[in-house]
């Protein structure tokens, strides 16, 4: 996908993975559901799956803190079981975690409640857990629950060192598995560093754009979301064709 043109499937939402667990998906999606809601946008919310939840599985009620931050960003009030219906108290892969209480992720139930989450919202944003190929079941994996809801994917990374060849090798997989990469995010690092420390954070947006082909958004400090314009408006704003 060039970098200026947002796939036609784009306008249904998107899915967002990260080059790793911890690069801050979470705090993307909530800024951009932030952007997106203030173009009046209504956007539903997902966390299929979601580990190292306090409330294990079966407590229906509660989300975990990744599914409880997409619910308060989107403003949605659709059930926790819809939002993320697999819901593990051990942090591990999504594989690791439902067989530590003897359970097993069926993609069915997840494509199901999407199915109802879409029928409601006109745009939906579906956070994966950890990266691109984190095991979910038995021959399951994150990038097969992103191709089964058929949405354009970001791809959150760090801004640190080391970037270029994480993100390549994110995006090349999405590809390879069929769906768009509708744009990279990059964060910011967790210990803040400087140009003078981090030499290449000058130069990885733009090289990342060219070795690509896709939008690159380096607009998002580390930290918490603080009031005013979503850093993310100008990328919402593409995204949604408002």
């Amino acid at each position: 996908m060039a970098a200026g043109t947002p796939g036609d499937e784009s306008g249904r939402g998107v899915f967002i993975t990260g080059t790793d667990t911890g690069v801050g998906k979470t705090r993307v999606a909530c800024e951009l559901l932030r952007a997106v809601r203030a173009r009046g946008v209504d956007a539903g919310v997902m966390k299929p799956v979601e580990t190292g939840v306090a409330a294990a599985h079966g407590d229906t009620g509660r989300l975990g803190e990744d599914g409880a931050a997409l619910v308060a960003a989107g403003g949605v009030t659709d059930s926790a079981e819809l939002i993320s219906p697999y819901r593990f108290a051990l942090p591990a892969s999504p594989l690791v975690a439902a067989r530590a209480v003897g359970l097993e992720v069926r993609p069915e139930c997840i494509r199901s409640a999407f199915a109802t989450l879409a029928a409601r919202h006109p745009w939906m944003l579906v956070e994966g857990a950890g990266g691109w190929a984190v095991p979910v079941a038995t021959g399951v994996d994150m990038s097969h629950l992103a191709v089964a809801l058929g949405l354009p994917v970001i791809v959150v990374a760090r801004r640190v060192l080391g970037t270029i060849n994480h993100t390549r090798l994110t995006v090349d997989a999405v590809r390879r598995a069929g769906l768009t990469v509708a744009a990279i995010v990059l964060n910011g690092a967790q210990v803040p560093l400087s140009p003078q420390g981090d030499p290449t954070l000058a130069s990885n947006a733009a090289l990342l754009a060219e070795l690509t082909g896709v939008r690159v958004e380096e607009s998002m400090p580390w930290g918490p979301v603080v009031p005013g314009p979503s850093p993310l408006a100008g990328l919402a704003a593409w995204l949604t064709g408002t």
